[in-house]
């Protein structure tokens, strides 16, 4: 009964008591520390990794609207071309300035839409320029002709021997079915490989939004590819462009094949995401078993086509940095707490050893077995042992001291050496400072070479936080000669203290919206410069809690689309008047028969219109010859022209030898007074006319009608009335005016 009752239960082994306390919170903290640590630089990654893509997505935009600038530019200013004078449509010289102006428009295509004739003017691949023409004088065949550099046809180098008619074309049909101006990716030439083609089509209309023909304009984006390319080397990224049916701008003008086998592969997944867009931009794709990051960012030019800007980024890349580091900080914790177990259970494993002999010896002795020889052994023997230990250390006292002494001895020269290499490391900084410094007068020397102005600033807050002005901290040398001040004087100075001309000014709450908004601004704008006027296209841009401001002088460009207007302006006036007599022909004075009946019609006033035709003006050239002819005829639109004193009469070369005034808001009575006062201006002049029946000199009869405008009438019926009067007039013997109403 004594030996079951004292019988030693199993119990768990000291040492594991001892060592587990110890080592599990240790585990436990290293643990919680690495994962908090690995969680918290991954939030951090991912927000500086997606404000540094929202960055590049900015800069991106900001550039292709910088590239798409001048087609924009040509659509605001396409011109009201004379789509009814044929003679003026068969001159290359309506596009050649366009051609001319644009080194990245590659051609200009017009088709008309009533009868399907063409005029094209394009680049060739050596970079000849080249028109080409389809309409009645080629016989409808393709002519195509080489021009020299001032846009003169120079020879004539292929004819087609089948009719051609434009509105067969492919993109004339779909500029037809878009119904707005619409841009489409072209195939590149075979020399351009790197190089992306875009379409620009638009249907245009007449005043009475008639379509009359379809233009369409080729152009590239060579350097908006290149400044991509650029962004995708330095960053590590993908960069795809997709157009309005997302097709990639970009996927074969990347850096390399490997490059282009992954895009080929996440592009169809990226335009499945476009298709469906969620409201946030940052989006994760799994494609083989990695994630890729992808913001897309939208883009509108032109009308309301939607174009996307695509920045990819593989996860991995994102946390390369933190994965190494996550790992080099495991592998150290896991050798430090493997160090510290192993030695910690050598220790425990012999302290218990000995307690684990002591218990062993104590239950023995309970159970009547007590050995004094185990005894012995087991306990007096270690004691012993501990004894001469502890006797032993105490000698070892004096020669501790000793190393004690040695080693305070070492510390002091390390110690030494550690101050040696303090001041090695404060060397060292005014080195990295001197090159700092060096770097510096490099990137001032960069920017005050830029032909642009480049500005920075740092916003001025008052109190409740508003921006009230800002302070100059970058100015280059561009900007200080704009300005007439020095660098040196301008850096640190109050902008609204500085600027005193209100335009500059007026940019100021541009200024406060980029940093309050986050929004780039860009624009144009006049100044006054000395003694003629300038103007500057601006971006502003933030940067922190201020902005950077690049301007550049676009003054040349403006004055070419300036003298392209006026140029313009003359081409239209040209197709507006008669040739010979210099008054409005007749496509002017439908124009303005037009504009009037429909006014007229609204104010309920009445219309008149005078009809003039030379009397026996075939047989004057008969007898004195065509060139007296014209010279007759000359004189007389003079003397009409001369008959009529508002400026909203207008006087026309209806035909031959016919003319016409048409005179809004007269009535009948007013129309008798022109009437009369054109007889009497062609009394006064004198001309001989031996052939005529009537008199010695060259009469005119006239045919006058008046009519209110209604919505049961018409312009068409006016002249009508007008053409019957005529014929009464010289019915009844020519040399006078008869009036219908």
């Amino acid at each position: 009964m004594a030996d079951r009752f004292f019988h030693p239960p199993k119990t768990v082994p000291l040492s594991i008591y001892i060592l587990v306390p110890v080592v599990l919170p240790i585990l436990v903290a290293m643990t919680l520390t690495g994962w908090l640590s690995l969680r918290q630089n991954h939030q951090l990654v991912q927000q500086l990794s997606l404000q540094w893509m929202q960055e590049v997505a900015d800069s991106l935009e900001t550039r292709l609207t910088l590239n798409l600038d001048f087609p924009q530019e040509l659509l605001n200013s396409y011109p009201t071309l004379p789509l009814d004078d044929k003679s003026a449509l068969s001159n290359q010289n309506c596009f050649w300035p366009f051609l001319n102006s644009f080194p990245h428009l590659q051609g200009i295509y017009l088709g008309l839409h009533d009868n399907g004739d063409l005029l094209a003017i394009h680049r060739t691949e050596n970079g000849e320029t080249i028109c080409t023409q389809a309409n009645r004088e080629t016989e409808q065949r393709l002519l195509s002709y080489r021009l020299n550099d001032q846009g003169e046809i120079q020879e004539q180098i292929q004819a087609a021997s089948t009719p051609y008619d434009v509105r067969q074309e492919f993109w004339y049909k779909n500029s037809l079915i878009e119904d707005n101006p619409t841009i489409t990716i072209i195939p590149s030439p075979s020399h351009a490989k790197n190089s992306v083609h875009l379409q620009l089509k638009q249907p245009l209309y007449n005043t009475e939004q008639e379509l009359v023909a379809v233009s369409r304009m080729d152009f590239n984006l060579d350097l908006f590819l290149d400044y991509i390319q650029e962004k995708s080397r330095n960053f590590s990224a993908n960069i795809l462009v997709f157009d309005p049916q997302l097709n990639p701008l970009n996927h074969s003008a990347l850096t390399s094949e490997k490059q282009n086998a992954l895009d080929s592969e996440l592009v169809p997944e990226i335009q499945n995401h476009l298709q469906n867009p969620s409201s946030d931009r940052l989006q994760i794709i799994n494609h083989n078993k990695q994630n890729y990051w992808i913001l897309s960012s939208p883009y509108h030019w032109p009308g309301e086509q939607q174009w996307w800007i695509a920045i990819i980024v593989p996860e991995q890349q994102i946390f390369k940095t933190v994965q190494i580091n996550f790992r080099n900080h495991l592998l150290i914790n896991l050798s430090a707490l493997l160090i510290a177990i192993t030695w910690g259970g050598f220790c425990l494993y012999k302290v218990s050893y000995v307690l684990n002999q002591l218990s062993q010896n104590v239950e023995e002795a309970l159970y009547g077995n007590l050995h004094l020889k185990s005894w012995n052994k087991s306990i007096v023997d270690p004691l012993d042992r501990l004894i001469n230990r502890a006797q032993r250390l105490s000698d070892y006292g004096s020669q501790i001291m000793e190393s004690i002494q040695e080693e305070n001895k070492r510390l002091l020269d390390k110690v030494d050496s550690g101050t040696n290499l303090l001041i090695e490391a404060v060397e060292k900084a005014d080195q990295a400072n001197l090159k700092l410094q060096q770097s510096q007068s490099l990137l001032e020397s960069i920017i005050n070479s830029s032909m642009d102005g480049i500005m920075a600033f740092q916003s001025i807050r008052d109190q409740r936080g508003s921006i009230v002005d800002f302070e100059w901290i970058v100015c280059n040398q561009v900007s200080a000669y704009f300005f007439h001040i020095k660098t040196v004087n301008l850096v640190g100075k109050s902008w609204l203290q500085e600027i005193k001309s209100p335009n500059l000014r007026s940019l100021f709450d541009h200024y406060v919206s980029v940093v309050e908004t986050g929004r780039n601004v860009e624009l144009e704008f006049p100044y006054d410069y000395q003694t003629e006027r300038a103007w500057f296209h601006v971006i502003a841009v933030k940067l922190g809690d201020g902005l950077s401001v690049n301007f550049r002088d676009i003054t040349d460009r403006k004055k070419s689309v300036f003298e392209l207007r006026k140029m313009l302006d003359e081409v239209h006036k040209l197709a507006n008047t008669d040739g010979l007599t210099k008054v409005a022909n007749r496509r002017q004075f439908d124009e303005c028969l037009y504009q009037e009946w429909l006014r007229l019609k609204r104010d309920c006033l009445p219309l008149s219109i005078i009809l003039c035709d030379v009397d026996y003006f075939k047989l004057y050239n008969d007898t004195y010859g065509h060139q007296a002819g014209d010279d007759c005829l000359i004189q007389v639109a003079r003397a009409i022209q001369h008959s009529v004193r508002r400026a909203s009469d207008v006087v026309a070369r209806y035909g031959g030898e016919e003319f016409v005034v048409l005179l809004p808001n007269t009535s009948e009575d007013g129309a008798k007074v022109v009437a009369q006062l054109i007889q009497s201006k062609m009394e006064d002049l004198q001309i001989p006319h031996e052939s005529s029946k009537v008199a010695s000199t060259v009469t005119i009869s006239l045919g006058i009608a008046t009519l209110v405008p209604t919505a049961q009438l018409s312009k068409e019926s006016l002249i009508a009335l007008a053409d019957e009067a005529l014929y009464e007039a010289k019915e009844q013997g020519r040399n006078q005016f008869v009036v219908k109403s």
